[in-house]
């Protein structure tokens, strides 16, 4: 999120990935009227820094992808191979399932002589991210996205909403 994630949306950098509630939404330039509206040019250069994919966690399909390439120049029945598809089945497991089948089934087709492809195979699905570690690298559990408090730093931000719009009240 630090390198890659954007400011707004679709990751919302700026309040640590979180996103929810009435005072977030994208921000779209289409919606702004009147002398404050941007310019063709303007709206043409927010339009060329759009993220590719534009999706959440926009980075983790690019690693993901980058690991697809990756596994394509190493040969079948390998540990590393099963390891590297495993891995960049992770990065997108929780948000995007869909995505994350490529990297199951690859593993499972690709080395079907290795063990945790027939772990995956018998759970039909990615084995757990300890499974997948790679020389000392492993994929962590990512943290869930409920509530302000999830992680740490984020309830310092509903609390520094909560004084900003108390703050505001007494002004008036």
């Amino acid at each position: 999120m630090q390198l890659r994630g954007t400011e707004l949306g679709p990751d919302f950098a700026w309040i640590d990935g979180f996103y929810g509630g009435p005072f977030l939404g994208e921000a779209r330039l289409e919606h702004v009227t009147g002398p404050l509206a941007p310019t063709d040019t303007e709206r043409a250069r927010a339009e060329d820094s759009l993220p590719s994919p534009n999706r959440r966690y926009h980075y983790r399909y690019v690693a993901a992808e980058h690991a697809w390439q990756a596994a394509a120049l190493l040969p079948d029945d390998d540990d590393v191979t099963v390891k590297v598809l495993c891995q960049a089945g992770q990065w997108l497991r929780y948000q995007d399932p869909k995505s994350a089948d490529r990297y199951y089934k690859a593993m499972v087709t690709r080395g079907w002589n290795n063990s945790l492809s027939q772990l995956a195979d018998k759970n039909r699905w990615l084995p757990a991210p300890a499974r997948c570690e790679l020389d000392g690298f492993n994929v962590t559990e990512p943290m869930p996205e409920v509530g302000c408090a999830t992680a740490p730093g984020r309830a310092w931000w509903g609390l520094g909403l909560l004084a900003l719009g108390l703050v505001a009240r007494r002004r008036r």
